[in-house]
């Protein structure tokens, strides 16, 4: 029986982290590995690019290690979404990246979850199709507002006790009134106390003047 060679490689997609803002841009990174494809290696991978319109408002290849791609962005065309990569200088047998696709989020979204998908991915080792089915990129979407909310708790803290601070100076601004004001009543009591005396000292001294 003869030894039937398969031959096969890895394909890897992944973006730099899972959560984004509105408006950042998504770096998917493609890489190969694994490469078993005989004396020639590899120097084709073909995929279907799916991804949403209304989340994504612009895509950009960007190119690795001498491969180049080849993207077919027309609406009407059959192929419309279709990559091509090719490294057309030497067959490939070493695991490296072949490219980035730069992804910019629309600055007007809602939180949410969103997929990248790059379908159907296929390269040959010159006599066979080689098949890695699907790698689907899952993303989130999180707006600012619900991690700030957090960080406002102790500026409102913050708030409470200056607010506090300030209902104290006001409070001690009428006990300082208020002990003024007993002064004063206690001086008056007093200064009249001292005009009656006079006055009845006056009073004795014209009755006994009378006697």
């Amino acid at each position: 029986n003869a030894f039937v060679y398969a031959s096969s490689f890895k394909f890897d997609a992944k973006a730099e982290k899972e959560i984004y803002k509105p408006g950042e841009e998504v770096y998917v990174d493609m890489n190969i590995s694994e490469i078993n494809a005989g004396t020639y290696g590899i120097n084709v991978i073909e995929a279907d690019l799916e991804y949403d319109e209304n989340v994504f408002e612009s895509i950009e290849f960007i190119n690795k290690n001498k491969w180049e791609y080849e993207y077919n962005s027309s609406k009407t065309s059959e192929k419309y979404g279709k990559v091509l990569f090719t490294n057309i200088s030497s067959g490939v047998k070493e695991a490296e990246g072949i490219g980035m696709i730069k992804f910019k989020l629309k600055s007007n979204l809602s939180d949410m979850e969103t997929q990248i998908k790059l379908k159907q991915i296929t390269s040959n080792d010159g006599k066979n199709l080689l098949s890695q089915g699907d790698r689907i990129i899952t993303i989130k979407i999180v707006n600012d507002k619900k991690q700030d909310e957090p960080k406002d708790e102790p500026k409102d803290e913050q708030k409470n006790e200056t607010k506090q601070e300030t209902i104290k100076e006001n409070n001690n601004i009428p006990q300082t009134g208020q002990t003024r004001i007993l002064y004063i009543v206690v001086g008056v009591i007093i200064v009249g106390c001292i005009i009656a005396l006079g006055i009845i000292a006056v009073l004795k001294k014209k009755k006994e003047n009378k006697h």
